[in-house]
C-alpha cells in the first residue's frame, strides 16, 4: 500500500497517468534535474556578487543557483565555488570568468582568471572508455593556449593577461595538449602530482616541471586567498536543478483530465480521493 505522502501520491499519479494514455518523460519528473554538465553555486567568499550570463544578460546569483551548459559565470572582487552532482567541485578566484560548453560531458572554457578544481574519480564499477574517445575524461578545461583532460584529480589553472596558461597538478595526473584533437588522440603531455606546465598560444608546447607544494601554497594564499580558504572547507553536495523548474510542471493536461473523469487526481499536492464505502 502507498503511504499518504507527497512523493507516494506523485509515484501513483505518474503510474496512473501512463495507464490513462499520457506520457511522463524523464525531464518531466518531480526532480527537474539539470544535465550532467550543469553546475550549482555552492559557496561564495567575499561581498562582491557572482554573476551568471543567461539570455544575453549578466545577473547576480545567490548560493544554490544553477549554471546551465551554454551559460557563463564570473566573479569580481570575491571567489566562488561550484559543484557537480557527484560532488566534484570547481572554484573561481577573483576576476575569473568561465563558460560551460554545450558539448556532452563536463567541459569548461576559461576566459580569464584562475580556477581550482577537484574532480571525483569514476567508480570502479563503471566501464572505462578506450583511450582517445571524448568520454575517457570526466572533466575537460579549455583556455587560450591549453586544453586539459581530467579523469579524477586536483589542480589549479592560471590564465594570465599575457596569454600564458599554467596548469598545476596537486593530486593525480592531468593530460594537457595545445588543442582538443591532440588530446583526444592520446598525444597529450601528462602533468603529474606537484608538476606544472606553462604554455602560450603560438609557441611550442613545453614539458612539465616540478614545483614545491609549500611555495605554491604560500603563493596561492597571497594571490588567491579565496581559493586557499575553499581548500580548507568541505564541499557540500548539491543537486543541479533546471532554472525556473517548479514542482509538478511539464505533465500533460489531457492525462490529468482523464484521471479526474475517473475520480482520480494527477496533482501531487492534492489529497488522495476518499475511499468509497462498501455496499451493504
Amino acid at each position: 500500500m502507498f503511504k499518504r505522502g507527497r512523493s507516494s501520491v506523485w509515484v501513483l499519479s505518474a503510474l496512473l497517468a501512463t495507464m490513462a494514455g499520457g506520457t511522463v518523460r524523464a525531464d518531466e519528473t518531480e526532480s527537474g534535474e539539470a544535465p550532467e554538465g550543469a553546475l550549482v553555486l555552492e559557496a561564495v567568499d567575499g561581498n562582491a556578487p557572482v554573476e551568471i550570463l543567461r539570455g544575453g544578460n549578466w545577473t547576480a546569483a545567490a548560493e544554490g543557483a544553477t549554471v546551465m551548459p551554454g551559460e557563463s559565470v564570473r566573479t569580481a572582487d570575491g571567489s566562488a565555488r561550484l559543484v557537480y552532482n557527484d560532488g566534484s567541485a570547481v572554484a573561481l578566484s577573483t576576476n575569473t570568468e568561465v563558460q560551460l560548453q554545450t558539448e556532452p560531458g563536463r567541459v569548461l572554457e576559461l576566459e580569464r582568471g584562475t580556477v581550482w578544481g577537484k574532480i571525483e574519480k569514476k567508480p570502479v564499477t563503471e566501464v572505462v572508455p578506450a583511450a582517445g574517445t571524448p568520454s575517457v575524461y570526466r572533466f575537460t578545461l579549455k583556455s587560450r593556449s591549453v586544453v586539459m583532460g581530467v579523469r579524477g584529480t586536483e589542480f589549479v589553472v592560471e590564465s594570465g593577461a599575457n596569454g600564458e596558461t599554467a596548469v598545476n597538478t596537486l593530486e593525480g595526473t592531468v593530460d594537457t595538449a595545445p588543442d582538443l584533437s591532440i588530446l583526444r588522440a592520446g598525444h597529450g603531455v601528462p602533468v603529474h602530482r606537484l608538476e606544472r606546465i606553462r604554455a602560450r598560444a603560438g609557441t611550442p608546447f613545453g614539458k612539465a616541471e616540478a614545483f614545491r607544494s609549500e611555495e605554491f601554497g604560500a603563493r596561492l594564499a597571497k594571490e588567491h586567498g579565496g581559493l586557499a580558504r575553499f581548500l580548507k572547507r568541505p564541499v557540500r553536495r548539491m543537486r543541479a536543478k533546471r532554472p525556473g523548474f517548479r514542482r509538478g510542471e511539464g505533465r500533460r493536461e489531457d492525462s490529468g483530465a482523464r484521471l479526474r473523469h475517473r475520480g482520480l487526481r494527477a496533482d501531487p499536492e492534492a489529497a488522495p480521493p476518499r475511499p468509497r464505502r462498501p455496499r451493504r
